[in-house]
């Protein structure tokens, strides 16, 4: 249960949508296409795949899929169902109320957000807790598979069903419809909700919060959001009437405001039925209140917010410009916004290029386009710079922004873009019928709140081909020129409050702000690649070994070489092929003294590029590829991981073979990298949860040289060719090496490529493992307190370890064990005590360097609550230590396990890390399959017994967050009896 706008670092809204509408990470597309019609004037592709662009009319309705059945009832509320089969058996359900934050009146703040926690305290057929016992027992997570969101304009109910028993789908959609119009708001259930829902406003405090509360009243100037934060405010949370609570729910709950989207595998038109049936009984009030009918305006000048906080740990500065939005549903409006999207992730490209100097003028940057209101476009130019360097930083972006105005953008840019974005189409093209449910819920929901167009991918595919081709840099230059034409601009600026630092000058950065006159800018030159990847193919090796995993349906590859190369075919995914790849040593092997440069090695090497190729040319080099290789070095191992469409198999081994042999030694991208790692932990220590983390790691490790804090100081360590000879080092044998591919590929196809690229490494077959290198936790129980921070907030940490000695059984016993104490622990501390948002549980274990487990308890709190909640959550731990588990706890925990692995077991990633789970530790990959036996045998017994075995309330491990004080001129409050007052170390 989420209020939006209090967990993102941005209030602007954004969402994932489809990639010609925006579902691109790297490029928002096109933006809104608002219709809810079937038109026929867009030619859509053949099933076979479209080949060819089509010609389209500019004044052309885009037509919405029709694989969706969408509609609205006599009531007025929206449907919007289709069948899908990825994950199987399951279906995705969602109840969208058109009404968030903005419809609050100033005595409800935070009170639409409050109507969305109570849905799982209380409903006409779910009691307290039985709603989520309930759907517990089918196997459904709460949060993962169960949770609402609340942002400024609307409020989403998800809920995830399997479809085994026609039952759980009709008491999936009673949910939905409990959830409409069912809440019961229980004056006791209301008053115990206050303290989770100002402990979830608590968890969202710190530097970021403060900034936010001075930033927002300039960024949304003339709206009513910045005084309209769905989290709301402690006082009001805490003085609210539960008659106005009700007020809110009947005013804006109904159905004309309402929406139910339904994905899955399922029958659609069976579906559609029952939604009618269900959701037709709905009434609305007759005399509905009206919602604001006021949209923003724009207005004149450059406004500007600069913030100083000592817990910040770095400078930022930004310069948004606000501008009308335009909307329209016609393939004109789709090309207008379609340009608009892609000049401004041209402009992003060139800040990135930046970003390679050898002193870049900031530490990152961005460009973006967004949306402030449906009415007010932004554009953003965003960097984070080096304490002092704000100007520095402003001026950098705006000469970028100023180059592209005077000089315009490149044919070769916008060729790249047009590439990249077609591959990417086709490959959504290629895998439409394995697209998940989720991610056609989430156009669906963007359709009924925002108008947002929800084609087939074969008609964004048909209308890129289309427009793509028919687009220039004029075009370009002209829309950037368009969007930032507003005088109403806005400058962002943020700094660490600590001696010798002065805030940014608010009149040096409106003067930049104003323009940069007639400086003389040179045209941007765009250092095209076209030389190949890897100059010439290595010798192939051979395959001297082959053996069948029948249990697995996979085939093991041993090579001349020594590599042992692990294959799985799937069918999961159409155009997906996952890899992972490793060998013993890592940074073990290396001395304390080259630990630093050992640990940067990838990082360094990784901007240095590739072979003959810097980074950029490097990028520029893989236009139009879908394939990624990343080198890690850990402690233990080093190795490769990444992946590639099936179409660029070839460029993902090229990228192997060069990733082993041939790193680029870059001086310049290693000035940049200590440049910009300075810059980014030069305040670390300012941060109080930076502290805390070092705290508990400098505690559980007691002290180790190995755990060292990665500060200043240690920086100062990195060496160029100190990493570049340990990395050279780390990858001159690739004999003890292992190979996991998984996805999309035939075994005979992969042949010639592992004997080529993979056969082809160098090997000396030299004897080596890793080296236990004396790390180890305290065998005794400790205490620490950290007093940081300006927030009335606190954070405990509990953390259990000890010696074991793992195997399948016996982690699966402790991932059990902690299930049980997530549940527990919330009901207990969220539901019974009101003390805290949320309890996370964690637990691994390892048999490497020797046998040890962990298991951590965390929460945050009030400061004033800590001895309590501590004594609340050790007394849980206590009693599962004392007492056997229900049984319907367990069997509980047993359908969530068997749920998760129904849909884990159709996953390409599932499999990659499962295989070399069982490859890295020596283990038959059969027992892979044994998961279900051991689910069906867990017993209460089973878990006491772990409980028993790593429960040691004895020798816990105790970490407490406090803050500075509790207000003017107070002390914080006294932690409990014995503990030691932490200083950290500056």
């Amino acid at each position: 249960m989420v209020a939006v706008a209090q967990e993102t670092s941005s209030p602007v809204r954004t969402r994932s949508r489809r990639l010609l509408l925006g579902l691109a990470p790297w490029l928002l597309l096109l933006g809104a296409c608002e219709t809810t019609r079937f038109p026929s004037s867009v030619a859509a592709p053949q099933a076979s795949g479209p080949q060819a662009a089509v010609r389209i009319a500019p004044d052309a309705r885009v037509p919405n899929d029709p694989a969706v059945a969408y509609g609205k009832l006599a009531n007025g509320l929206a449907y919007y169902v289709r069948a899908n089969g990825r994950p199987a058996s399951r279906a995705e359900l969602r109840l969208v109320v058109r009404a968030g934050s903005l419809l609050e009146d100033d005595d409800q703040l935070g009170l639409a957000h409050f109507v969305e926690h109570m849905a799982f305290n209380g409903t006409r057929h779910f009691a307290r807790q039985e709603l989520v016992d309930y759907l517990r027992s089918i196997g459904m997570r709460f949060g993962a598979d169960v949770n609402a969101s609340t942002g400024f304009e609307e409020t989403v109910y998800s809920l995830q069903v399997p479809l085994d028993d026609p039952k759980v789908v009709e008491q999936g959609l009673q949910i939905l419809v409990d959830w409409a119009s069912g809440l019961t708001f229980e004056e006791h259930e209301v008053d115990q909700e206050r303290g989770v829902v100002i402990e979830e406003w608590r968890s969202g405090r710190g530097a970021g919060a403060r900034v936010r509360d001075l930033q927002l009243p300039v960024l949304f100037k003339g709206t009513r959001h910045a005084q309209r934060l769905p989290i709301g405010s402690p006082e009001a949370l805490q003085s609210f009437s539960s008659e106005r609570l009700e007020d809110f729910y009947r005013d804006w709950y109904r159905p004309g405001l309402m929406a139910v989207v339904a994905v899955g595998d399922f029958d659609r038109d069976q579906m559609v039925a029952a939604i009618g049936k269900r959701f037709s009984r709905l009434r609305g009030p007759r005399r509905p209140r009206p919602q604001l009918a006021s949209p923003p305006a724009l207005s004149a000048g450059t406004a500007t917010s600069i913030v100083t906080d000592p817990e910040l740990s770095q400078s930022s500065v930004q310069l948004v410009y606000r501008f009308a939005a335009e909307r329209g549903d016609r393939v004109a409006d789709i090309r207008r916004r379609l340009v608009e999207r892609i000049a401004i992730s041209l402009l992003d490209s060139r800040l990135g290029e930046r970003l390679q100097e050898a002193e870049p003028p900031f530490l990152s940057a961005s460009a973006q386009l967004s949306s402030l209101t449906p009415e007010i476009g932004l554009v953003r130019l965003i960097a984070t710079v080096r304490d002092g360097e704000s100007e520095r930083g402003l001026e950098a972006l705006l000469v970028e922004l100023e180059r592209a105005r005077r000089h315009g953008f490149l044919e070769s840019e916008l060729e790249r873009v047009r590439e990249n974005l077609l591959r990417s189409l086709e490959r959504g093209y290629q895998e439409r019928d394995k697209t998940s449910s989720t991610s056609f819920v989430s156009e669906y929901i963007d359709n009924f709140l925002e108008g947002s167009g929800f084609p087939d991918v074969e008609t964004e595919l048909a209308l890129a081909r289309a427009l793509l081709p028919e687009l220039s840099p004029e075009e370009l230059d002209r829309s950037l020129d368009r969007l930032v034409a507003s005088d109403d601009r806005v400058v962002l600026a943020t700094a660490p409050e600590k001696p010798g630092l002065a805030a940014p000058a608010e009149e040096a950065l409106l003067a930049l702000a104003s323009g940069l006159g007639g400086r003389e800018l040179e045209p941007w030159v765009d250092r095209v690649a076209s030389e190949p990847l890897l100059a010439a193919k290595p010798t192939p090796g051979r395959i001297v070994e082959r053996i069948r995993v029948e249990s697995v349906a996979a085939e093991e590859w041993r090579l001349d070489n020594g590599i042992r190369v692990v294959l799985k075919p799937t069918d999961f995914k159409n155009d997906q092929v996952l890899f992972s790849a490793w060998s013993p040593g890592g940074t073990s092997l290396v001395s304390d003294h080259d630990l630093v440069a050992a640990e940067t090695a990838t990082s360094v090497l990784g901007l240095g590029g590739l072979g003959d190729h810097d980074l950029v040319r490097l990028q520029k080099l893989l236009t139009g590829k879908v394939a990624q290789v990343s080198p890690f070095i850990g402690e233990l191992r080093e190795g490769l991981s990444g992946g590639a469409s099936s179409a660029d198999l070839e460029t993902l081994f090229e990228m192997i073979y060069l990733t082993f042999t041939s790193p680029r030694r870059d001086p310049e991208a290693f000035s940049n990298f200590v440049t910009r790692s300075a810059g980014l932990i030069r305040n670390r220590n300012a941060r109080p949860q930076w502290v805390f983390q070092e705290t508990i790691s400098e505690a559980m490790s007691q002290g180790h040289v190995r755990r060292r804090p990665f500060d200043e100081q240690r920086l100062a360590e990195a060496d160029l060719d100190a990493s570049y000879r340990i990395y050279r080092d780390r990858f001159a044998d690739a004999s003890d090496f292992s190979f996991v591919f998984v996805g999309s590929f035939r075994v005979e196809d992969l042949e010639p490529l592992v004997a080529t690229y993979l056969g082809g490494l160098p090997a000396n077959f030299r004897a080596e493992t890793w080296r236990d290198v004396g790390v180890r936790t305290p065998e005794n129980g400790l205490e620490r307190v950290v007093r940081r921070g300006r927030e009335e907030q606190a954070q405990v940490v509990l953390i259990f370890t000890g010696p074991y000695q793992p195997d399948r059984q016996s982690r699966y016993d402790l991932a059990a064990l902690s299930e049980l104490l997530r549940e527990r622990l919330r009901v207990r501390m969220r539901e019974d005590l009101g003390g805290t948002y949320g309890v996370s549980v964690s637990a691994s274990a390892s048999r490497e360097p020797i046998g040890t487990y962990q298991l951590s308890v965390s929460f945050q709190c009030d400061p004033s609550k800590v001895e309590t909640l501590t004594a609340a959550a050790l007394e849980v731990l206590g009693r599962i230590r004392e007492q056997e588990p229900e049984l319907a706890e367990v069997h509980e925990i047993q359908e969530a396990q068997r749920r998760s692995r129904e849909t884990a077991l159709r996953e390409n990633g599932f499999w990659l890390s499962a295989l070399q789970f069982a490859y890295d530790d020596g283990e038959d990959p059969a027992a892979i399959l044994e998961y279900d036996q051991r689910v069906a045998g867990l017993t209460p017994a089973a878990i006491r017994r772990t409980a028993e075995r790593v429960l040691d309330l004895d020798g816990v491990a105790k970490f407490f967050l406090l803050p500075e004080s509790t207000g003017e001129g107070a002390s914080a409050p006294e932690p409990p009896p014995g503990f030691p007052i932490e200083e950290p170390r500056e």
